[in-house]
């Protein structure tokens, strides 16, 4: 998703709106599947402090507001109880071995293979 349709749901734009933009440039091209993986705002804030902590350099975007993020993600979920068919939401707060595990139970029911590490 372009930075300018994000911007766009997290400073309210009516989701239907939204949808309606993207469904109308590439309507005849969906993705059978697309991964939502999801954390509430304030765990990924503090993802992203532990991270500026150790000494890594926040981009413009990662040092949004709190309340940006909860938007966006607020527009995503929206989105994705709209197509839950072809957008599964992935509670990213598990452990990562658990994470990966649910993703590649998702790309196996396509039938795509699971890569490995």
């Amino acid at each position: 998703m372009r930075p300018t349709r994000i911007r766009a749901a997290a400073t309210e734009c009516r989701l239907r709106a939204f949808a309606r933009s993207s469904n109308g440039r590439t309507a005849d091209c969906q993705p059978d599947l697309t991964l939502l993986f999801d954390v509430p705002a304030g765990v990924s804030r503090a993802r992203l402090d532990s991270a500026e902590l150790a000494g890594r350099a926040l981009d413009k975007f990662e040092r949004e507001a709190c309340a940006f993020f909860t938007n966006v993600r607020n527009a995503y979920l929206e989105r994705a109880a709209e197509l839950p068919q072809r957008i599964r939401v992935i509670d990213s707060t598990r452990e990562l071995e658990v994470v990966r595990a649910e993703v590649v139970a998702h790309l196996t029911a396509l039938g795509l293979p699971a890569w490995t590490t």
